[in-house]
């Protein structure tokens, strides 16, 4: 298990952020103020060395998106 997190803030507040990790589509992750979390099954095998591909998106109660992508390692 992996845990992904981040921040994010917008003025108008933020609804929610998903992530996708590796393009195995998105899932929400938790949100408390502005810190972000999500726990990623990575599976058993030993993930040293290996780059994964991460997106989260932010979503504000006004509507508007944002996202972001990078790679880890």
């Amino acid at each position: 298990m992996a845990i992904l997190s981040g921040s994010v803030t917008d003025t108008m507040g933020v609804k929610g952020v998903q992530v996708n990790a590796n393009n195995q589509g998105w899932a929400n992750a938790s949100l408390s103020g502005t810190a972000w979390r999500l726990l990623w099954p990575i599976g058993d095998s030993d993930p040293d060395g290996v780059t994964y591909n991460v997106t989260a998106r932010a979503a504000d109660f006004a509507g508007h998106t944002n996202q972001t992508a990078v790679s880890v390692t």
